[in-house]
């Protein structure tokens, strides 16, 4: 068990807070390139990474004092919830929702739908009020959107890539532009 990176994600990181606020900053920030806004995210992000790394090893009886506090506060349903998935079943399985200051990683073999359980993930969260940041590798920007485009109107994706879609679709897909607008992803 680490011990250190359990009493880093304890407690409220001041460092992290502003890390956090100075990437929202650079998000936001008009007339400067994407690329050049993430760079200057990961350069924060990477320092957050450094500067948190350095705890002192604490004793594991403190530990279990805190284990029985998150305990009482789960039965007393007062503990922080986390970010549904938006997937009753994933939700169980991860102790319920996304927690903040983790990272998730989605592997398997190519083809078999990372990148699509991904998006759909985020698309949930984003639904939910979350702010999402969703960054590929594999697909482009039009793909991407064309898949959240077809989830989020209820559109078969053939449809929307060949541009034939049916007339209640033309309305399915005006209703899905229109949620694009306020979604923070």
């Amino acid at each position: 068990m680490n011990e250190t990176q359990l009493t880093t994600t304890d407690r409220p990181n001041p460092f992290a807070l502003t890390t956090f606020d100075k990437v929202k900053e650079l998000a936001t920030k008009a007339g400067v390139p994407v690329s050049q806004r993430l760079d200057e995210a990961q350069g924060v992000l990477q320092a957050l990474q450094v500067n948190s790394g350095r705890a002192m090893p604490t004793p594991i009886s403190d530990s279990a004092v805190r284990l029985m506090d998150r305990i009482q506060a789960a039965a007393d349903g007062t503990a922080p919830m986390g970010m549904a998935t938006g997937i009753p079943g994933l939700d169980r399985m991860i102790g319920g929702g996304f927690k903040g200051g983790k990272q998730i990683i989605v592997a398997a073999r190519p083809s078999v739908g990372k990148s699509s359980f991904a998006e759909q993930l985020a698309l949930n969260l984003a639904c939910a009020g979350y702010p999402v940041g969703f960054f590929s590798q594999e697909m482009t920007n039009d793909e991407l959107t064309d898949r959240a485009t077809a989830n989020l109107g209820r559109i078969e994706l053939d449809n929307i890539i060949s541009g034939r879609l049916a007339d209640h679709e033309w309305d399915r897909l005006s209703e899905a532009m229109e949620r694009f607008r306020n979604l923070p992803l």
